[in-house]
């Protein structure tokens, strides 16, 4: 569809097209030939403005005569008509050839690429004031539904295409934007041109008032019959025992399932028992090892005291003779604990690194500078958030000691993209002349793919669009992308 203002452009020549024809009746010969050339004039612009509104390509013939432009206000008023009911009807036979699918046990996603189909064939009754924004409506609805609720939203669809198909249209009120054409679609003389057009407010699509609205059904083909019916209980009868069937394994498999999580618990209570046992085992081997080491400075102490003594006791003359004998130092308990300071373990460097966005759609290998050296981080396709590299004995040097260092890799967020786990927020901005109006457009994604979506006209988050956010790791599958909408 083009903006609004083409669809403005062709109302207001619509409406001096019936102006110019309906001066006629009080005209003077001599201004015949100027209001035909004004009139000829509009129907160039008419020509220039159906193509860009209907996609349909109509050529309007120049008149000559008063008597001719009747004709073509009729033409143009069919024309209109065959704009609005030819895609009803086409809308109408796909749903009939499509039903058995859509009712059926289809993925939500089969569904709403069918229901895509047809929201681009009717996108002329979207025009239709008040049918249209309920079309638009149940559309944004089946974007997002899913399930039964799916379903609801295509049998409502389903249900105005019909009701639009068997009503006797003469009059359609066409909105775009704030425009609105509100014409008579049956001229029938000059005269008629002149009568006031249908309040914009009236019923979008009304009946003929020289009949009855009443709906004749045909007993032998609106009708069904009690074999039909006995036909739709046996399939209702049959699907139910299939739904008994799955119901069953779905119960069989959760039973399974179940089995497996108490197995699964099982182990790990015994798992965990004997952790405890053997700590409990080494706790008490660590206790005994400590008794004998006391014990053992205990005796060296004594042992120690004892040559003392006896060395003092000794005459210097027999001390000197006999072997010296060094006292052996008193074995501290603190001192023989410091020995092993070195197996305390010290506290790694950490440094955070701001990565580009795009560089987790592509890969990337990453150097930084830190502590007077240069460390490649490989940065791969899908990497998680927060992601932590470990180079061991890399770490700066606390009191003489080598550490760790680990490089933990953050997603750098912009004012344009802005990371949640594995979900993406794009910014787009649009032109303030949008704002309030809903229209289709084309939006460019980070990875250089497109992604086509209905813009609502107002500022906020829109979404989510599944399969367009961030890659999740080597799985090949990608988060949600939400759009935040800004005008400028």
């Amino acid at each position: 569809m083009q903006n609004t203002n083409t669809f403005h452009i062709l109302k207001e020549s619509l409406n001096a097209l019936c102006k110019i024809a309906s001066l006629f009746n009080q005209s003077k010969k001599e201004t015949e030939e100027a209001n035909i050339e004004q009139f000829n004039q509009y129907v160039e612009r008419v020509n220039q403005c159906f193509p860009l509104v209907f996609r349909y390509q109509v050529s309007i013939p120049n008149v000559e005569s008063p008597t001719e432009m009747v004709n073509t206000l009729d033409f143009i008023n069919n024309v209109l008509l065959s704009c609005i009911t030819t895609p009803i009807s086409e809308s109408v036979n796909f749903v009939k050839k499509e039903e058995s699918f859509l009712r059926g046990c289809q993925s939500d996603e089969a569904i709403k690429q069918k229901m895509q189909e047809l929201f681009q064939m009717i996108q002329n009754i979207i025009l239709i004031n008040n049918v249209g924004p309920n079309i638009i409506s149940i559309y944004e609805s089946i974007k997002t539904a899913k399930g039964e609720e799916l379903r609801r939203d295509c049998d409502q669809v389903a249900r105005l295409l019909y009701a639009l198909d068997q009503s006797n249209i003469t009059t359609v009120t066409l909105q775009f934007g704030e425009d609105i054409i509100d014409l008579p679609l049956q001229i029938r003389g000059i005269g008629s041109i002149d009568n006031k057009p249908n309040n914009a407010d009236q019923k979008i699509v009304q009946k003929d008032e020289r009949r009855i609205p009443q709906m004749n059904y045909d007993q032998d083909s609106k009708q069904r019959t009690l074999l039909e019916i006995r036909e739709e209980y046996q399939k209702i009868k049959l699907k139910n025992t299939e739904m008994k069937k799955d119901l069953e394994i779905i119960k069989q498999n959760n039973q399974k399932t179940a089995k497996e999580i108490n197995d699964g618990l099982c182990k790990m209570r015994e798992m965990q028992q004997n952790k405890i046992k053997e700590m409990q085992q080494m706790i008490t081997q660590l206790r005994m090892k400590s008794q004998n080491d006391e014990e053992t400075i205990d005796n060296l102490t004594k042992e120690n005291q004892r040559l003392k003594n006896y060395i003092e006791q000794t005459p210097i003359n027999q001390k000197s003779q006999e072997t010296s004998t060094k006292e052996l130092p008193p074995l501290n308990k603190e001192s023989s604990s410091a020995n092993g300071i070195d197996d305390i373990p010290i506290e790694p460097e950490i440094i955070s690194v701001d990565i580009p966005i795009h560089h987790y759609f592509t890969g990337y290998q990453e150097e930084i500078e830190i502590n007077g050296q240069i460390f490649t981080v490989p940065i791969t396709v899908g990497l998680s958030d927060g992601a932590e590299f470990n180079y061991k004995g890399y770490g700066k040097p606390v009191n003489g000691r080598k550490r760790d260092l680990i490089i933990v890799a953050k997603t750098q967020q912009t004012e344009s993209y802005q990371r949640q786990e594995n979900n993406l927020f794009q910014t787009v901005a649009i032109p303030q002349a949008y704002r309030n109006q809903m229209f289709q457009c084309s939006i460019p994604c980070i990875d250089g793919d497109t992604i086509p979506v209905m813009i609502t006209g107002q500022e906020g988050v829109q979404g989510p669009y599944e399969g367009y956010g961030m890659p999740i790791g080597t799985t090949g599958k990608r988060g949600d992308l939400y759009l935040i909408i800004k005008f400028n």
